[in-house]
């Protein structure tokens, strides 16, 4: 019996000691951080943003750890200290650290920005913030005693120049209205961070629309716009024209002769967005990644006015009417009391049968001196080709999104390199004989192109909410024009 007890007893100490190793195993804590950041800009770089501030977030990439685990460090000004929280992780999964590099990133606008992992193990930014940026690339990190140690240099990718104007009302709300363009700069910012620690950044084409970003801290509230200066600009007296608009409706420009430096945070302050400096730009151009430009307004549209623009016939430079009034009455120029009829239009005598030209003659494009958009903005401004609105209408690459507002479309590029661009295209209506038919309900927009099946028919673009297309009708309607340029 005392043998039996022995041999419990050994048994009971053998299963307490089983019990015992795997709280030894996890008793492994985790990793702690004690990594510096610094920034090289200071109050005297006139940036928009100097020093750290409450939120402010930057993400760091270790070499040992896989996407999509990084550090999150996150600014308390209070205490003048970073809060370290590993994202993508449970404390159960914490990092395995040796020694390595790091990368990290501190986007000033994006500190509610997340990071996942693409199928080639890059870490992939959840949206595009294409706004400045600090990286510091392939840094180095050790580990003593549970300790993670380094130092991070957060510098200004080259190439980038910033912008700021004053807007003492700025709001938050105020970054999806606002856009500068200059055709110098191309908006861009960071897209990922390759497993090697390599900041890849997003760039699209010079000229392209800058989103604001609004600053509302400290004292300099206002509107923040960035991008990369091309190569040509750098340090060299160039001459700007700095496009601000608002919704795509309002569009003013500054001009001057200006050196930009890079490598620097400093900020050129442009007028204010109120200021006389800015003139109004009577055709602005956006570009939505096509071959050609399309304007932001249609002919005889009026910036702080009326959207809809004038109605010309196919063919024709000049409307039929002196003055369309708010409540829709009609003053019709001399010799035009018909309206918009084949016995006004100029170029049959037989009622539509035959015509003078582009029919005879062979032509199917309008020539510059039948194109109203030539004829009252100048070159290089034409009306668009049918397979120029068939490229806008391609919904495969472009959102239409109906406005009430607007009362008509938004028409926003998805192309790369191109995203966010939109041009806004007014339900018009038309005008057929004496009347003024479906304004804020459709959109007629004509064409340069002649139908190949009748000569009396020219090809335009039409929608309304439920759907939009191409087709042709009679040459003799009133419809607006919205120009291109190449």
């Amino acid at each position: 019996m005392k043998r039996f007890f022995a041999i419990l007893a050994a048994g009971l100490g053998l299963l307490a000691c089983t019990k015992e190793t795997p709280v030894a195993e996890t008793a492994t804590q985790p990793l702690k951080f004690n990594i510096t950041v610094n920034r090289a800009d200071s109050p005297d770089t006139k940036a928009v943003k100097t020093g750290w501030e409450d939120g402010d977030v930057v993400c760091v990439f270790f070499s040992e750890a896989e996407a999509p685990k990084y550090l999150e460090m996150k600014y308390d000004a209070e205490t003048e200290s970073w809060t370290n929280t590993q994202k993508n992780g449970t404390e159960e999964e914490t990092f395995d650290l040796t020694e390595g590099t790091m990368t990290a990133v501190f986007l000033p606008f994006g500190s509610d920005a997340e990071v996942g992992a693409d199928d080639d193990g890059n870490f992939v930014f959840n949206k595009m913030y294409y706004s400045y940026f600090l990286k510091a690339e392939q840094q180095d990190y050790t580990v003593e005693d549970g300790v993670v140690y380094g130092k991070l240099n957060m510098l200004l990718p080259d190439g980038f120049v910033q912008f700021f104007v004053d807007v003492s009302e700025a709001t938050i709300g105020m970054a999806g209205s606002y856009y500068l363009w200059e055709g110098h700069v191309a908006p861009a910012g960071v897209e990922s961070v390759a497993a090697d620690g390599t900041v890849n950044m997003k760039v699209r084409q010079d000229g392209g629309a800058m989103p604001a970003y609004a600053y509302v801290n400290g004292t300099a509230q206002g509107l923040h716009f960035s991008g990369i200066l091309n190569e040509s600009a750098r340090g060299a007296a160039t001459d700007y024209a700095f496009h601000i608009s608002v919704q795509g409706m309002i569009s003013k420009v500054a001009r001057g002769t200006k050196t930009l430096y890079t490598k620097t945070s400093r900020a050129l302050k442009l007028p204010g967005s109120e200021s006389d400096v800015w003139e109004d730009d009577p055709h602005p151009a956006v570009d939505l990644g096509l071959d050609v430009k399309w304007a932001a307004l249609n002919v005889g549209a009026a910036i702080g006015g009326k959207l809809t623009g004038d109605f010309f016939a196919w063919g024709e430079t000049v409307p039929y009417y002196e003055s369309i009034a708010d409540d829709g009455a009609i003053t019709w120029k001399t010799g035009m009391s018909d309206g918009y009829l084949w016995s006004t239009y100029f170029d049959t005598k037989d009622g539509g049968t035959t015509f003078t030209n582009y029919a005879t003659d062979k032509k199917t494009v309008l020539d510059p001196a039948n194109d109203a958009a030539t004829a009252n903005w100048g070159e290089p401004w034409r009306m668009p080709t049918d397979e120029e609105w068939m490229a806008l209408c391609n919904r495969d690459v472009f959102d239409w999104a109906w406005d009430e507002t607007v009362q008509g479309y938004i028409v926003t590029s998805n192309i790369p390199g191109y995203e966010g661009a939109f041009i806004s295209l007014p339900a018009a209506g038309f005008m057929s004989g004496l009347e003024l038919i479906n304004v804020g309900i459709s959109g007629f927009y004509w064409s340069s192109s002649l139908s190949e099946a009748q000569s009396d028919f020219a090809k335009y673009a039409y929608f309304n909410p439920e759907e939009m297309g191409r087709t042709s009708h009679f040459r003799y309607f009133g419809y607006p024009v919205r120009p291109v340029c190449d």
